[in-house]
């Protein structure tokens, strides 16, 4: 179990302090009531408050979600919920930590749970097998019910082999020993906190060393989670990929893997190649992604540059997001897709499935690197694939090799591509697709209309995310001496403001999108743009941020039209 120092233990114990529990609630109810509803099922919570109070420290902030302003704390000291009965808890002291505050077992409850464990194991032979995590749940809770009795001690007899052992346990401990199964059976073990955290981006496991988190509001923190010996953190590495079908072992040391959920498991096993002991990263996939009035939220990009998004989706326009690693640039990447028109055919191709799109025509394929080399799926046949499968628009994960060369054969043939690649600015970008290994003649990149360009800023310890840059590619010239390209939206640092420098000189919106609307005065199309950043900055400003709800806007726009911005403004 994950060792949490802070929180004391949680189990037997807490009968012989009830009347101090309830002294403490009653104390805390007039100070904090969201804290006495939390605490009303989750009495570790409240225990855990009173130690941390106990000692000095200054009573913690309780919320239910977390904002820009928390992210500006100098010294944050925030519980949050993350679903019963897990919390967390983000303080400030010498430096800012990551407490997960779950249930833990005590240690008298250790050997009664070593019982129950067991006990099931050999019990559960005899069950149907589940065939849903419902169902899975379900059982495990049947045979809690059967294994544990209340106030009744086990029976040692001679025949007691042949019987159900009944392990008494009160309904604290009932409660507890259940999370504890459903969290290491079901879910995935002592890193289940983290990956209910909705804020986590990524998770860091380096041997037995504290794990670190890359939060998305307050960077790279500690956690109180680790684990215990080598043993056990090879048992769960190997655990883990075995449920997900690709083992990690001594002879495979390195996998590269899709959890349940589309998370990014990247796992180093064994010491002879990992040092410091076993290690793993886990790029965390959220089902719901952020939206762009999210990012125009929190100023990764201003609405202008949104609205120019919206116009290039809605009209078809080849565009990639660029940037250094962890910049936003996927995340951006999925903000764009609900923009394209939903009545169109999205697909989108991918190593790990990380994309997107709320269209009801949306055919997503993902790379096999498993098996024989004759039943491998590179990028690259699923981007030849896509030519094939008829749809308006190529969403492609990220582009690295040869598949680049299928991307741009693709926009020549009509289809609009959407993609990330690494690269800091645009002439680099230009010089790795022309050069090895996805050698475009440099002649074919004018195909490509819109960069957006993004980057990993620190301000203050926090970490942001911004569009640096916006440049159209115009044309190429040999006579020039290559591509010609124009910076369109440009960021201040200074000021985090974003800057358009294309008002009457964007060669996307008056060459390639205003002649689809037939629009004889070119610069009608700026009008348009207005008009979209106006609904985008109103919608943030009315809280209309969450997946679902810019989805079912966006939808009632593409089947009724502009009519529906009237709702909005």
């Amino acid at each position: 179990m994950a060792q949490q120092a802070t929180q004391p233990p949680v189990g037997g114990p807490q009968e012989g302090e009830r009347p101090q529990v309830d002294e403490l609630k009653l104390r805390l109810t007039s100070r904090d009531r969201l804290l006495a509803k939390f605490s009303e099922v989750n009495p570790h919570l409240l225990l855990y408050v009173e130690n941390w109070v106990r000692s000095g420290k200054p009573f913690p902030e309780f919320t239910k979600i977390l904002t820009r302003e928390h992210a500006l704390q100098s010294k944050p000291n925030l519980i949050y919920p993350v679903g019963d009965p897990i919390f967390i808890h983000i303080y400030k002291l010498e430096e800012t930590k990551y407490v997960a505050v779950e249930p833990e077992i005590a240690p008298e409850m250790r050997s009664k749970y070593g019982e129950i464990r067991e006990e099931m194991l050999r019990i559960a032979t005899g069950e149907d097998a589940p065939e849903s995590r419902t169902e899975f749940a379900a059982l495990i809770e049947k045979l809690v019910e059967r294994i544990t009795v209340q106030g009744v001690s086990t029976d040692t007899g001679f025949f007691s082999r042949f019987k159900v052992k009944k392990v008494p346990l009160t309904d604290l401990e009932k409660r507890i020993v259940l999370y504890h199964l459903k969290r290491d059976i079901l879910e995935i073990g002592r890193l289940e906190p983290m990956m209910r955290d909705p804020y986590i981006e990524d998770i860091h496991c380096v041997g037995l060393k504290t794990m670190h988190i890359d939060h998305k509001m307050f960077g790279m923190l500690p956690t109180n989670i680790r684990f215990t010996s080598r043993i056990e953190l090879d048992e769960f590495l190997r655990g883990l990929t075995e449920r997900i079908g690709n083992p990690v072992s001594d002879a495979k040391p390195i996998v590269d893997a899709s959890l349940p959920d589309g998370s990014r498991l990247n796992v180093i096993y064994s010491e002879d190649v990992s040092k410091e002991g076993s290690s793993f990263t886990i790029r965390k996939f959220s089902e719901k992604p952020l939206t762009l009035t999210q990012l125009i939220e929190n100023r990764t990009m201003n609405s202008e540059i949104a609205a120019y998004i919206w116009l290039c989706m809605e009209h078809g326009t080849n565009v990639f997001v660029c940037g250094e690693t962890a910049s936003g640039k996927t995340t951006t990447l999925n903000a764009m897709l609900p923009f394209i028109n939903h009545h169109w055919k999205v697909y989108s191709a991918e190593d790990t499935p990380e994309l997107v799109s709320p269209h009801p025509v949306w055919q997503r394929v993902i790379t096999r690197e498993s098996g024989v080399e004759e039943s491998r799926v590179e990028l690259y046949d699923l981007i030849r694939t896509a030519l094939r499968s008829r749809p308006r628009f190529i969403a492609i994960g990220e582009i690295r090799g040869r598949e680049g060369f299928v991307a741009f054969q693709a926009m020549q043939t009509g289809h609009f591509v959407l993609s990330t690649f690494h690269a800091p600015n645009v002439k680099q970008m230009i010089q790795r697709f022309i050069g090895d290994p996805i050698n475009i003649p440099e002649r074919f990149m004018d195909n490509l209309n819109v960069v957006i360009f993004q980057q990993l800023v620190y301000e203050g310890g926090r970490v942001l995310r911004r569009v640096i840059s916006v440049d159209e590619i115009i044309r190429y010239s040999a006579e020039l001496g290559g591509v010609l390209t124009r910076n369109i939206f440009a960021w201040n640092p200074d000021q985090d403001t974003h800057y358009f420098g294309g008002i009457y000189n964007s060669h996307v919106l008056e060459n390639k999108i205003a002649p689809k609307l037939k629009y004889q005065d070119k610069r009608i199309i700026y009008e348009d743009m207005k008009k979209r950043a106006a609904v985008l900055r109103r919608m943030v400003d009315k809280g209309i941020l969450a997946y679902d709800d810019v989805n079912a806007f966006l939808k009632r726009y593409y089947d009724t039209g502009e009519k529906v911005f009237a709702e909005i403004m």
